[in-house]
């Protein structure tokens, strides 16, 4: 699998290895990259005007093989999709569409890279010895979440409760909000102690890191 991106062209060497040299590149991630730049489709409607059913128009381009779940028949694999032939023609047309804006207006350099990180570069990072994602599953629906997305979400909840108890005001962040896997229950307004407020707020420190990703260390 490969992935593929831009460079901003140094020195006329470049430019003129580029300009003699035609695309070679077959980004297959860019696959994935279309699914999770889509916009939310809470706020989207129809030609008509009508709010846009995501399910309807997920069912109708399945029937019409835009795209198919890989390995469907074993169960399927998140975040992995097989395009048929009117899916591929539309990648193709916004892959063209990309390299006309950001090679050509943008005057950047096309590179072609692998999606594959080997374990000694993981290694070095210190992601293998550092972080580990745990997972929970709920037992009465089967989804699987995140533990520290869970923690995070419980105890966010709690301190947002406890400002509409205290008369506060409660900011929401809406792109966060829309990004959950699963919508959270409207926060009951409880008052908590102070030092229960300083331990939930101290937790949640420890849950994320400085770059905004959320881990829990081993």
């Amino acid at each position: 699998m490969r992935s593929f991106g831009t460079l901003r062209r140094s020195t006329s060497v470049l430019r003129t290895a580029h300009q003699t040299r035609p695309f070679t590149t077959t980004p297959s991630s860019f696959r994935c990259q279309l699914l999770s730049k889509t916009p939310a489709m809470t706020t989207s409607t129809t030609k008509t005007g009508q709010p846009l059913d995501r399910g309807s128009l997920d069912g109708l381009l399945r029937r019409r093989l835009f795209y198919t779940p890989s390995f469907e028949i074993y169960g399927g694999v998140s975040g992995l999709y097989d395009y048929g032939p009117p899916g591929c023609a539309l990648q193709a047309n916004i892959v063209d569409i990309w390299r006309k804006h950001f090679v050509l207006e943008e005057d950047m350099l096309e590179v072609d890279c692998t999606m594959l990180t080997p374990h000694d570069v993981l290694k070095t990072s210190g992601h293998v010895d550092k972080f580990a994602d745990w997972m929970c599953k709920d037992p009465k629906t089967g989804e699987i979440f995140r533990a520290d997305h869970l923690v995070e979400e419980v105890l966010e909840s709690r301190l947002k409760g406890d400002k509409e108890a205290r008369g506060q005001k409660v900011e929401v962040d809406e792109e966060k909000e829309a990004k959950k896997k699963k919508k959270s229950k409207a926060a009951q307004a409880v008052k908590l102690d102070d030092a229960v407020v300083t331990e939930y707020e101290e937790t949640l420190a420890k849950v994320r890191d400085d770059s905004g990703m959320t881990r829990i260390s081993d």
